[in-house]
This record gives C-alpha cells, sequence and structure tokens, in this order.
C-alpha cells in the first residue's frame, strides 16, 4: 500500500504545479471602461498531485466562406459552417485526436489513465438579441447542446451543460458564450480514450460579406484532458473556470486586469518549467494589441508571453498550437487561420528562472488589449512539481519455513524516487519489534537495512506469517510514508522410510501443505514405483507453490531393499534383509 502526501488545499483560487490555462477572448462593438467578472472562477478540477500531465486539443466549426490565410472574420468575408462529418441532421463539425506523452520516451502512453477531461465550446451567433435556442435548416441548434463522438463510438451522444455552466448572455457583453461539461467518464469509457473526436452541432451562425456588425461570428470547442502515468515526471494539476469579460474601448486605449496566483511553492532548487494552455475567441489575425503577460519575480516588470504560432503584439492571432512530443496534435480542418478560436499548448521560456525563481509562491498574470474584447471562462497556468517520493521494498530469503530455529532474513531498501531531498527517514518494523534509521536520503538515494529472525514453535502452529514495515520521511515539514508487506509460508516433507523392491507400487503423500507434486526417480503422477526406482536409496522432491509464485521445495528419502530371503510366523508379511521386526509370544516361547 503507498501513501504519498496530497498539498493542501488552495488558499485563493488557484493552487499549482502543472495548470491549465484556457482563455476565451472575443472583440466586440459595446465599449466597457474595464474588465468584470461576470461569474467568479472556481476549481472545476481541484489541485491534484500525480504523475501525469495535461493535454489541450479542440477545433473550429466555423471558416471563412472564401478562406484566406490571412483574412479576418467579421470584416468583408463572410463566415460558414465547418462541416468534416456531414450525415443526417449534422450542419457543422470538426475533429481532433487526443494523444498522450511518451515523456521523452520514459512512459508507454498505452499505460496512461484519464483523470480528468472537460468539454469546452464557445460562439458568437448573433449581432443583437441571441435566444439559447433556435432552428438552421431543419436543424434545433442550442447554446448549452452539442454533438460528440469518440474514436471508439459508432454515433455521436449529446453533452449538455448545465445553465451555470458557464454563461449566456442574450443581449450583452458581445453575445459571446461559453459552455463547459465533464466528460471524463465519456474519455474514459470504451467509445473514449485516444484518437479522434469529433464535435458537431454547435451554436453558431454563418455570416454573409458585408455583414460586418464590429464584430464577427466564430465558434469552436475545446478538451482539456488531465492524466496519470507512473512512468512520467511530477506535476500538480488543476483545472477552474468562470467567466471574465474586458473591453478596450476606444481604439489605442490599453485596458487591462490582473489575475493574481497564490498557493504554490516551485522546487527549491534546479530549473522551474511551467506551461500554459490556452483556448481564446475571436483573436483577428489582423487586428494586433492583445497580450498576455506575467510578473517577473523580482515585481519589477512585466514579461509579455508568446509561442511559434503568434507574437507578443497579437497573442490571440486564430492559431492552433498544440503539440506532443514536438508533434502536432492532428486535427480536420488544419489550417493556420481558424477565424477567431485560439488553442494553444507552450511552455513559459524561463531561463536561469528569470521569470520564475525557485520557492516562489505566487505569481501574477495580466491579460489586456488596446483594440479587443475578451471573454475568459477558463484559467490556469503550470509548473513542474519537484517532490520527493519514498518507496520502500521489503523481502525476505528464504520465502518459506519448516522448522523451529530456522533463520529468516528480512531485507528493507528504502528509497528517495522523487527529485526533492527528504530527511528523518526511518523504517518501522513493528512486528520484528526494529526501528532503522534516522537518515537523509537525497533525490536517488537509497539505503538496506536487514534484520535475522528465528522461526518460533508459534510460527509452526500458522500456515504462513504476514510482516509489515513503514517507511517514513519529511519534507520542509510535511511528512510522506510508504508501507510494505512481506508473507512467508511454511512447508513441510513426509518422514524418509523403505519399502521392498517387490512391493506395490504406492500413492505419496505427506507434503504439507497437501496438493503439490512429488518428482524423482520412481516417481510419476504422484506414485512411486519401486521395481521402476530400482535398489538403493531414491531422493524425492516435494515442490508447491503458494500464492504470489512463491516456490516451497524439499526432499526426503525412499530406500528400495531386495526381496525377503525369510518369512517369521506372527509377521504380517516377508521381512526383508536388512529390516528390524518385533513381535512378541507368551513367557517360555523360544526365539
Amino acid at each position: 500500500m503507498k501513501n504519498i502526501y496530497s498539498p493542501k488545499s488552495w488558499t485563493c483560487c488557484i493552487n499549482i504545479k502543472v495548470l491549465v490555462l484556457v482563455l476565451f477572448l472575443s472583440m466586440t462593438s459595446q465599449v466597457f471602461a474595464q474588465g468584470t467578472v461576470v461569474k467568479p472562477f472556481t476549481s472545476r478540477y481541484p489541485v491534484e498531485r500525480i504523475r501525469g500531465d495535461f493535454t489541450l486539443i479542440g477545433n473550429k466549426n466555423l471558416s471563412l466562406t472564401t478562406y484566406d490565410e490571412n483574412g479576418n472574420n467579421g470584416l468583408q468575408g463572410g463566415v460558414s459552417y465547418v462541416n468534416v462529418a456531414p450525415g443526417t441532421g449534422i450542419i457543422n463539425s470538426s475533429t481532433a485526436n487526443l494523444v498522450f506523452s511518451n515523456e521523452g520516451g520514459q512512459a508507454n502512453p498505452a499505460n496512461s489513465e484519464v483523470k480528468f477531461a472537460g468539454l469546452y465550446w464557445t460562439g458568437r451567433a448573433h449581432t443583437a438579441t441571441s435566444p439559447e435556442e433556435w432552428t438552421v435548416s431543419g436543424v434545433t441548434l442550442n447554446k448549452r447542446k452539442v454533438l460528440l463522438k469518440g474514436p471508439g463510438a459508432t454515433s455521436y451522444s449529446t453533452i449538455e451543460a448545465t445553465t451555470a455552466d458557464i454563461y449566456y448572455p442574450s443581449n450583452q457583453r458581445g453575445n459571446m458564450y461559453s459552455a463547459f461539461a465533464d466528460v471524463t467518464n465519456y474519455v474514459k469509457s470504451a467509445v473514449g480514450g485516444t484518437g479522434t473526436y469529433t464535435v458537431a452541432n454547435i451554436a453558431l451562425n454563418e455570416q454573409a460579406p458585408n455583414n460586418f456588425d464590429g464584430t464577427g461570428f466564430y465558434g469552436g470547442w475545446a478538451l482539456i484532458v488531465v492524466y496519470e502515468n507512473e512512468d512520467m515526471d511530477f506535476r500538480d494539476v488543476v483545472v477552474f473556470d468562470g467567466h471574465g469579460y474586458i473591453s478596450a474601448g476606444t481604439t489605442g486605449t490599453t485596458y487591462s486586469q490582473n489575475l493574481p496566483v497564490s498557493g504554490f511553492t516551485t522546487t527549491q532548487n534546479g530549473p522551474v518549467n511551467m506551461k500554459l494552455g490556452m483556448i481564446a475567441g475571436e483573436g483577428d489575425r489582423g487586428i494586433s494589441g492583445d497580450f498576455f503577460q506575467i510578473r517577473n519575480y523580482q515585481d519589477t516588470q512585466w514579461i509579455t508571453l508568446s509561442h511559434p504560432g503568434n507574437s507578443t503584439n497579437n497573442f490571440f492571432n486564430s492559431s492552433i498550437y498544440s503539440f506532443t512530443d514536438g508533434v502536432q496534435n492532428p486535427r480536420n480542418p488544419n489550417q493556420v487561420n481558424n477565424v477567431g478560436l485560439d488553442i494553444s499548448m507552450f511552455e513559459i521560456q524561463n531561463t536561469n528562472n528569470t521569470v520564475i525563481t525557485n520557492n516562489q509562491t505566487s505569481a501574477t498574470f495580466r491579460y489586456g488589449t488596446n483594440q479587443d474584447t475578451y471573454i475568459i471562462f477558463g484559467i490556469a497556468m503550470a509548473v513542474d512539481a519537484y517532490v520527493p517520493e519514498l518507496f520502500l521494498k521489503k523481502s525476505a530469503s528464504p520465502k518459506t519455513y519448516s522448522f523451529e530455529g530456522q533463520q529468516i532474513t528480512y531485507t528493507f531498501t528504502v528509497e528517495n524516487t522523487g527529485n526533492e531531498s527528504l530527511s528523518n527517514v526511518t523504517v518501522n518494523d513493528p512486528q520484528l519489534g526494529q526501528t532503522f534509521g534516522p537518515i537523509n536520503l537525497a533525490p536517488g538515494a537509497s539505503q538496506t537495512f536487514s534484520y535475522d529472525y528465528t522461526i518460533t514453535a508459534a510460527d509452526l502452529g500458522v500456515t504462513s506469517i504476514v510482516n509489515t514495515a513503514t517507511a517514513t520521511g519529511t519534507y520542509m515539514g510535511e511528512t510522506y510514508t510508504y508501507t510494505d508487506s512481506e508473507t512467508i509460508f511454511q512447508g513441510a516433507c513426509p518422514e524418509d522410510f523403505p519399502v521392498c523392491i517387490d512391493a506395490d507400487p504406492l500413492t505419496l503423500s505427506g507434503g504439507f501443505p497437501a496438493g503439490g507434486t512429488y518428482s524423482g526417480e520412481g516417481v510419476s503422477n504422484g506414485i512411486f514405483d519401486p521395481v521402476a526406482a530400482g535398489l538403493g536409496n531414491h531422493l524425492i522432491t516435494y515442490t508447491y507453490t503458494f500464492p504470489g509464485n512463491v516456490v516451497f521445495n524439499c526432499s526426503f528419502t525412499i530406500t528400495v531393499i531386495p526381496i525377503p530371503t525369510a518369512s517369521i510366523t506372527g509377521i504380517d508379511g516377508p521381512v526383508c534383509p536388512g529390516t528390524e521386526s518385533t513381535f512378541s509370544g507368551p513367557a517360555g516361547m523360544d526365539a
């Protein structure tokens, strides 16, 4: 049994070491002088320390009617539905592939386990009053509903967000809506897993050319998956969402809003790695002024962020930048211009820890614009989790016992398989009455202890002995433990015995536990044949396999002796040469 300390709950709205940042941004003609948090941000997937990671995929369901790599939605060009998987009742659809990391070759993606999967979708479908539901070409669209088909599915499932997940304006804040549904069970099921996901019938409208109202139509979806793999590095993962709104107002004037983050602790030593995932809406390729920043740890300047698919002056530029192990995650359509939808998953450049440093417990982000209007409804941040991990392996030699006074050697190997040092490490075995340590263990270090135990008469009264030990260590005032057990089993052989060579074959018995296998000269299917064995001593082996593939072997001797040369009245059966027999008679009888 394994126990690993879990970090404390966040003291604020975010507590992170690996975070998923999901931003949905859009542009509108409405003017607000400052940002407004329409719905407060809360954790959707509470922080959990795992060996694993998150991934972020998605795609657009609206595109330019006449595709232009540098065209903007909402200006002169119209937008039309994307429908890569047309069918009865399907008016828009797109796909993206879910792929898990091999962590630089050290992990097998097939061994990954899904911990959380959240489906997000967003869009703008009306210039004025925007209802929750409407009909297009006989198909009913609803802002809170989409169709989802996983890699193992043959048909679509309806996925529905509640009215509280997340925000569905009808005639304000640009009519950009944001939706969420937990699809963890779906992704973990037989219809899910890795492979191609299709999302269809997002509540969107097409827009004719030259129908520009200052804000274009856009729409798409994203899937955030948190997954665990025992061969991957440690990360703390969290997903949280809400609905924030910010507007530039007057063109040329920069408006921004801060996002403070606290409750995490970066590694004591070495590089601090941070990962962001981000989804945004209505970020045109040709309209600059969007930015996303982080305050450096010295609190002296803002560092403007970007990735290879965008720029520091146009962070939200309709790009999809989603890679796993250096390879782009497949999607259809796969286009440079995603017409208002941004999906980004990237590492923050932190050379020599100039942005985030060791032992840091808080950070501040800032988002802003001098032209656009943003809605933000899912946010997170990412930092690798550097933690110690205590491991204990207890073993016994031999793993079986047969007699009082037999010696069993127990070995305890305690190891720090994490990446931070452990102090005051002890190993306690109450059944043996032994405690080893304390010692300190650096990352990767191990220590082996041993103890010789002598089998007692009481031990012969039970068929097995289960022995449990616990290793304990501390890191930054927190306790880490790991327990391991070892079971030894009792076995026994029959006593040695003689048999005449002309005796009938006999069924062997007396091995403990019963049900094992006998082998040796003259033995076949548990039957000993003296004739087949021949005269002399024959070593017979008894073998029994206990649970856990623990094999018990013992040996006894059967002596085959010649046929008798005499018979004695009063003794039932022949007397073989070299054997002794005892009988009794009346007083005065001659021997």
